[in-house]
């Protein structure tokens, strides 16, 4: 029988789901020195999130581990 977990050529969720947003990010922040990512934590905390179905923004959690995020924090930015 067929078994997806199994019979799927590659990992969909990092892949396809994160892949390309994850990779973004990625090549984006990196260059970035301690004021571009304080800059741009503060420039995060400040959005409405109206409309979102988001509580609030953590950008200083984002920042801190911007290498470490997890599929709600790729949704967001």
């Amino acid at each position: 029988g067929l078994n997806l977990h199994k019979d799927s050529p590659c990992e969909i969720l990092h892949s396809i789901l994160l892949g390309d947003n994850k990779y973004i990010w990625y090549e984006t922040n990196t260059p970035w020195d301690k004021s571009k990512g304080d800059k741009f934590a503060v420039r995060l905390q400040s959005l409405s999130t109206n409309g979102l179905n988001l509580s609030s923004v953590h950008g200083r959690y984002i920042i801190k581990y911007k290498n470490g995020l997890i599929g709600k924090h790729f949704k967001i930015l």
